[in-house]
């Protein structure tokens, strides 16, 4: 490592974090400004509002923000020493082209480790505390699942039509009981309210049927029961946003046990894990991309490079969420899926690299 690689690596990272600073606070405003009303009127302290609300929501955003924000810091670092003919000196030099990108390379590989681990354990401790505030303080985002089945016991199977998350409650809650292919009782509740302190399950309007093998039947009306099951609430699916709030060690037992209840959700947890690692190696691919780009000195300045970057970068997203939406509809392989946006690109860097001046 030479001088020219410490200045260019710290100039990389000096833009890269300014970057982030800046459009985080970009994007606190616009939440600010959206949520604003919700948060005046919640109950929580003004330091509660900062550490549980906006200190989770700028990591989130610099985490996500972070391969685009790489790939603006480098064009523009890149393009301005070959505006100013500095890359054109280095390279007449004697430096070699691949020789230039060692600098490039070191800065990358810093801030993709660095998101690696934000991306698998601090960003879902930071979307934790975030959901939780939520739950407590701004009870206005109640959410719910629709029509969800779970085999939680064997020879049992249940069903929700309506989850709500908030409340632990579920509407028109059926349980059947099967016996060698037959039905020998089948439970139906309009309401069931999970108390979480109690681990104790209220039933209300209630009516069982009891199916004998001759054919007959009993059926019992009851108003409401107080009973304790062996399910819990958490076992019929969780909201999509909470898979987000589970460190990488949590999220894989709970993509093993979903799998082993037959969930419609696996496919969607293997997308959150992969893309975890692939978020962070995609710094990697768009930053040599960058150097390939903006290394050729443009007789129209900074700004026709930074327009292919905003380009090229859009169209990375718009492959990367084309690429998601294939697992569920095409039946791709999620991991697959995730990582076809860093080879295609990869492959793309390569080609710019080749023709890039030597």
């Amino acid at each position: 490592m030479k001088i020219i690689d410490w200045y260019i690596i710290r100039k990389l990272l000096v833009t890269f974090f300014f970057f982030v600073i800046a459009f985080v606070v970009i994007a606190i405003v616009i939440d600010t400004a959206e949520n604003l009303d919700e948060l005046i009127e919640s109950d929580a302290r003004f330091d509660q509002i900062l550490t549980q609300y906006y200190f989770p929501l700028c990591i989130h955003f610099g985490n996500l923000l972070s391969p685009f924000l790489v790939f603006i810091a480098v064009i523009w670092i890149t393009s301005r020493m070959a505006q100013q003919t500095e890359i054109v000196a280095m390279l007449s030099g004697g430096m070699s082209f691949r020789r230039l990108l060692l600098p490039y390379m070191v800065a990358g590989l810093f801030v993709s480790s660095m998101v690696l681990v934000f991306s698998h354990l601090f960003v879902p401790m930071a979307s934790k505390a975030k959901f939780a505030f939520a739950q407590e303080f701004m009870k206005k985002r109640t959410y719910f699942e629709h029509h969800t089945h779970r085999e939680l016991e064997e020879n049992k199977n249940y069903y929700f039509r309506a989850i709500d998350g908030i409340s632990f409650t579920g509407w028109d809650l059926a349980i059947e009981d099967w016996d060698e292919g037959r039905l020998t009782k089948k439970l139906m509740a309009h309401k069931a309210h999970f108390d979480s302190t109690t681990n104790q399950w209220t039933l209300t309007h209630v009516k069982i049927r009891t199916l004998h093998e001759s054919g007959l039947e009993d059926i019992e009306y009851m108003t409401r029961v107080d009973t304790t099951m062996a399910v819990r609430f958490g076992d019929f699916g969780q909201r999509d946003e909470v898979v987000k709030n589970m460190k990488t060690p949590e999220l894989n037992e709970y993509l093993r046990k979903e799998k082993a209840r037959g969930s419609s959700k696996v496919k969607l947890i293997e997308i959150e894990r992969y893309m975890r690692t692939a978020n962070a190696f995609s710094i990697l691919v768009l930053g040599f991309i960058a150097v390939a780009t903006a290394a050729r000195k443009s007789r129209r300045g900074l700004g026709v490079h930074l327009l292919a970057a905003i380009i090229i970068g859009l169209v990375f997203l718009f492959t990367s969420r084309v690429s998601s939406v294939s697992v569920t509809n095409a039946g791709i392989p999620a991991y697959v899926a995730v990582w076809i946006p860093n080879v295609v690109f990869g492959l793309i860097g390569l080609f710019i690299y080749y023709r890039a001046p030597k």
